[in-house]
């Protein structure tokens, strides 16, 4: 949606959702906060990874410097299998969903909206809520 909107496009993101971030959302229970989708993210595509140097020069993401592995359990043993670190990882800060704010910046989101159907009409393309969406009726949620 950023890019599209830095060539010109009018960029309209229609979550069905609370708030934008699905896998990266942040999840509270009481006190606590956690990622509980996608814990940490990392890039080899060239052009990926200069999307990941402007979010860190602006404090968006940070390099997270945690021992990863997998644990494996038998019995009543459990091994902890180290994993390689070269590739740098990365997390949002505060949260997940900081990543998804910031890309989010400056285009309009609708939360809580299921796109249900695409109809071809008069040389555009109209979008319809799925029934039950707050403000949904029979008219579309816009057209392109």
């Amino acid at each position: 949606s950023k890019s599209l909107r830095k060539m010109g496009a009018a960029v309209t993101v229609f979550e069905a959702g609370r708030g934008p971030g699905g896998r990266m959302a942040r999840r509270r229970e009481g006190a606590y906060q956690f990622d509980h989708g996608a814990q940490f993210f990392y890039g080899e595509n060239e052009t990926f990874l200069r999307e990941v140097h402007e979010m860190r020069s602006k404090d968006i993401i940070k390099e997270w410097t945690g021992t990863f592995g997998s644990l494996q359990a038998s019995g009543d043993r459990s091994v902890f299998y180290p994993e390689d670190t070269r590739t740098p990882r990365y997390v949002g800060v505060p949260s997940q969903s900081a990543i998804c704010r910031y890309q989010l910046d400056g285009i309009e989101v609708r939360c809580s909206t299921t796109v249900k159907e695409l109809q071809w009409s008069g040389g555009q393309w109209h979008l319809f809520a799925q029934p039950g969406t707050p403000g949904a009726h029979n008219e579309p949620l816009g057209s392109f």
